[in-house]
């Protein structure tokens, strides 16, 4: 089994959800940064990941 890539750096947004974020720092050995506020574009593969299901949504509401 191969090992697991490495996680290099992660950008969150500021939810209350992410306060014991120097522990996940420490656990996966990473580097967190947190996005600006109203700066989605600081978090590409969230938003990008919201777009899909958004659409996807959209798509089976009209198809069904």
């Amino acid at each position: 089994m191969e090992a697991p890539m490495p996680i290099e750096t992660i950008t969150l947004d500021n939810g209350s959800e992410f306060a014991d974020f120097l522990n996940i720092e420490k656990d996966l050995g990473t580097t967190i940064y947190f996005a600006d506020l109203h700066s989605p574009w600081q978090r590409g593969l969230n938003e990008n990941t919201n777009d899909l299901f958004y659409v996807s949504s959209t798509l089976k509401a009209l198809i069904f």
